[in-house]
């Protein structure tokens, strides 16, 4: 197939990578992996039982939302593009480049069904965007961003929620013991905190029976059975809060500006 490829065709594929590629190295700066994917909710449990979380912190959260950003910004390129030019290709092209930099960064499963998720959103946004530029007439160029980035954007956590979904079934038994000792040690500092003690023989005597309570309770036994089930859902559900709270009115500002940007 060939693609016929012209200045402003260059230019948005290039605009675009490099918006990617940045969303990647915040994401492979950041450290984030599945066993913290799986530790995430445990982490603000510890944050509201005062304790010290292992990895959460503000700077982290703040990295990983101008990752989502840079991420935005890179379908809001396509969109714009997409406004005026209904050239799907422009858009794949921009996701095998994207692609291949992302599991060359970071090598891993999840990297695979992100790339996946690229390789459908990347396309979709240009063609959906110049959908409605044809039929959208009030608010205009922020809701040709808004409408098909947040669309695209729904693609991805979509296909990333079910990679996540396979990626701990495949190895439970892995991520149930982290997820349990985890659990474990949250209560554990929860504990410690409330009694104000922490010398080692306290702490000796409150693992212990935290881990007693952990291995008896039914509610975390039935958790820990789902948890392959649950973690994706819960990751989703935060996602989708944040695509459609924040992400898709930030795509609808940055296609906003860049076809008035094109228009001039």
């Amino acid at each position: 197939m060939k693609i016929d490829l012209d200045k402003e065709s260059k230019k948005t594929i290039i605009l675009t990578s490099v918006s990617f590629f940045l969303f990647v190295f915040l994401i492979k700066a950041s450290d984030m992996n599945l066993d913290r994917l799986v530790i995430l909710q445990n982490q603000f449990m510890k944050v509201l039982f005062g304790s010290q979380p292992e990895f959460l912190s503000l700077s982290l959260i703040l990295q990983l939302l101008l990752a989502m950003i840079f991420l935005t910004l890179s379908l809001a390129f396509l969109a714009s593009y997409g406004a005026k030019k209904d050239k799907y290709q422009v858009g794949l092209v921009a996701a095998i480049i994207s692609s291949i930099g992302l599991i060359a960064a970071i090598p891993t499963m999840l990297s695979l069904f992100i790339a996946a998720a690229v390789l459908v959103a990347f396309p979709f946004t240009v063609s959906a965007s110049n959908t409605y530029y044809s039929e959208l007439k009030k608010w205009k160029f922020f809701r040709i961003g808004s409408n098909a980035a947040g669309k695209a954007l729904l693609i991805i956590n979509l296909i990333v929620g079910l990679g996540i979904l396979i990626a701990i079934s495949l190895n439970s038994v892995h991520y149930t013991e982290i997820f349990k000792a985890d659990i474990r040690e949250t209560i554990t500092s929860a504990t410690l905190n409330t009694v104000g003690i922490d010398s080692p023989l306290v702490r000796e005597q409150v693992e212990r029976r935290t881990a007693e309570l952990v291995d008896k309770s039914p509610l975390l036994q039935s958790y820990f059975r789902w948890l392959p089930v649950l973690t994706p859902l819960s990751l989703w559900l935060a996602f989708e809060f944040l695509r459609s709270l924040l992400l898709a009115n930030v795509a609808g500002i940055f296609t906003s500006i860049l076809l008035r940007i094109r228009k001039n």
